[in-house]
């Protein structure tokens, strides 16, 4: 065997096997965090109200949606328009 050979099998191959458990074991953590995750994002309907709440309350908030959601609560969609708010003088932005 040659000197490069041995050199692999002393230092490249322990790396090479250290690698490939890392990212394994990384992949199975990370997996279990996810499904966690989902799990408690996920709303039982025999759970009580308040753990309900609690998860919802957790939900990232969708700026876009709620607006929408604003505007859809509305009688007539096309009621709705923008307007300037009004700032007292020493405000920015005017």
């Amino acid at each position: 065997m040659s000197r490069g050979g041995a050199r692999f099998f002393a230092y490249g191959a322990p790396f090479v096997a250290l690698v490939a458990v890392g990212a394994s074991g990384l992949a199975r953590v990370v997996g279990g965090r996810l499904e966690v995750r989902d799990a408690l994002g996920e709303v039982d309907a025999r759970a009580p109200a308040r753990t309900q709440r609690v998860r919802r309350a957790m939900a990232r908030f969708d700026a876009e949606a709620e607006r929408r959601r604003l505007i859809d609560a509305r009688e007539d969609r096309e009621a709705y328009e923008m307007r300037a708010v009004w700032r007292p003088e020493g405000g920015q932005g005017h």
